[in-house]
């Protein structure tokens, strides 16, 4: 999984955002996974002065960035509430980039806690290479949301099951259809304040849990704006199935016996989710 390493060489805005827990960006990390993956605050020498959880990314803000100016329309990573860290005396293992700039964004691999170069291969490995756009067919298209699954019967269990996951969390204004250009259809679901793409399935088998990871791993190949992955489900998975999903990212969403839905990442896209929306009505 990768992290995020900003070069950041003003010392004394550290303490600022580190009180603050927001981190601000002039564009979309777009290699990163929302939730999972960790920001460093990286002097040019490459020193790590601040580390930090993503908990989610906010976007059209006005942003002070790292060299001093300001964007209008700017993003602002929100650190994961008791993760910031900072390490003004004492620093964190090196991240030795060759930064070009101030406010510069890389990657890094989270496991060695070393650079990552996208686009270089990297053989063998547990964690799966991020998708790419197929060329001129990677422009996107959404629909709203329908009201259950395109192309499936409103009976459907799938269709039923993303229909009470949308009611429960509120606000289906901010749920589409995003179509997957690999086949032409349209996708199960997906949220656009977390930009999640969804895979709802009808069961917790083994064997459907992993087509529902290839799924969505060929379905991201569709975006230029890569999104974080989820799964659907109408009960709790078996824990070594989490464990799998988690290993490369995939949240998982289920529904709990008495109603309401939870998930694998501290309500990230449940309980928080719809705590957001009602705040907003």
């Amino acid at each position: 999984m990768k992290g995020i390493a900003i070069c950041w060489p003003n010392a004394r805005r550290i303490a600022t955002v580190a009180a603050r827990g927001r981190i601000p960006l002039h564009c979309f990390p777009q290699l990163a996974t929302m939730s999972r993956s960790q920001v460093a605050l990286v002097t040019p020498n490459g020193d790590v002065r601040l580390l930090c959880v993503v908990a989610r990314i906010d976007e059209h803000r006005r942003v002070h960035l790292a060299d001093g100016t300001y964007k209008q329309d700017g993003y602002e990573l929100v650190a994961k509430r008791g993760t910031v860290r900072t390490f003004r005396y004492a620093p964190f293992p090196r991240l030795p980039f060759r930064f070009r700039a101030n406010g510069q964004m890389r990657y890094f691999d989270q496991r060695s806690f070393r650079p990552v170069t996208i686009g270089e291969g990297r053989p063998g490995g547990s964690v799966l290479p991020e998708s790419q756009p197929e060329g001129e067919r990677g422009f996107l298209r959404f629909r709203a949301f329908s009201g259950g699954i395109p192309g499936l019967d409103r009976d459907n269990p799938e269709a039923k099951l993303v229909r009470r996951y949308v009611a429960w969390v509120g606000s289906p204004a901010h749920f589409l259809h995003a179509q997957a250009l690999t086949h032409g259809g349209w996708t199960d679901l997906f949220n656009t304040t977390r930009w999640t793409l969804f895979e709802a399935k009808a069961d917790c088998e083994d064997r459907t849990i992993r087509e529902a990871f290839g799924q969505l791993y060929d379905y991201r190949r569709s975006f230029r704006r890569s999104p974080s992955l989820a799964t659907l489900f109408p009960r709790h998975p078996a824990t070594r199935m989490l464990a799998f999903l988690s290993h490369f990212g995939v949240t998982a969403v289920w529904e709990r016996p008495k109603g309401g839905f939870t998930d694998s990442i501290d309500g990230h896209l449940t309980i928080a989710l719809r705590t957001e929306y009602r705040a907003r009505q």
